[in-house]
């Protein structure tokens, strides 16, 4: 999938921000990191015409409930040359393990997009029909927004990144209970560098009070794990979200 994304037919950037659709609480779906980009592209489409690149994106899947609290904090990037405007709404919490990490659908992606002519980095959390804009970063003198540009590459869906990952270490049917996250990195071609995707794993086993974390690095565009390494503990599993956006 090219990551090029397109935006409606909107003139100039608007900075007031629109929120997306929504959904009731205990109806979520979980989505693939293409359904989820979907998603994100409309609601950039009421902030400007794009085009619109992921210069970041992170797939959660976990055990206990995340609050919203966490994405909400929209910092103040004043001081490097930038303008910020929050989203409109606060982002809901996020629901505990609805999803699929071995078949790579995730109950909730958090997306950064930049849109290089304009300078303008957008924050998006996208849970299942709902796309929540948490705020924008802008300036022509922005080095926070300059920063994260990326060129736009190619990467696989998450469903065929999850199982490479899988191929490599089966650890969901050793810890069925467990957190997932997947993160996305697009590539270079400038530099020859190709997207890259990291698949964490916490596995936890309540009964006996272990846990596992796995990790693997695999590349976006051919689907080969690059590297991975896992660990165990005997200190029991975590009651709170391990991730952060």
């Amino acid at each position: 999938m090219l990551l090029l994304l397109l935006a409606g037919a909107v003139p100039g950037i608007n900075l007031g921000l629109s929120p997306g659709g929504g959904v009731g609480p205990g109806n979520e779906v979980p989505l693939t990191f293409d359904q989820a980009a979907a998603q994100a592209n409309g609601s950039a489409a009421t902030v400007g015409p794009g085009p619109w690149y992921v210069t970041d994106a992170n797939g959660f899947d976990v055990l206990n409930v995340v609050p919203g609290t966490t994405f909400s904090a929209f910092q103040n990037y004043s001081y490097y040359g930038c303008s910020t405007v929050a989203g409109p709404t606060a982002p809901p919490n996020i629901p505990a393990h609805s999803g699929n990490y071995t078949q790579g659908t995730l109950i909730a992606w958090y997306f950064i997009l930049y849109e290089p002519s304009q300078y303008v980095a957008l924050y998006l959390l996208v849970l299942s029909s709902t796309t929540n804009i948490l705020g924008t970063v802008t300036g022509s003198s922005c080095t926070v927004a300059e920063s994260i540009r990326a060129a736009p590459g190619w990467t696989l869906n998450s469903p065929a990144i999850a199982q490479a990952a899988g191929a490599v270490y089966d650890i969901a049917s050793a810890y069925p209970q467990g957190d997932a996250e997947l993160t996305y990195t697009p590539g270079d071609s400038l530099y020859g560098v190709s997207s890259q995707w990291l698949v964490t794993y916490i596995g936890c086993d309540s009964t006996n009070q272990t846990s596992q974390v796995f990790l693997a690095y695999v590349d976006g565009t051919t689907g080969a794990v690059t590297s991975s390494q896992s660990s165990g503990s005997s200190s029991g599993c975590s009651t709170t979200n391990p991730f952060g956006p």
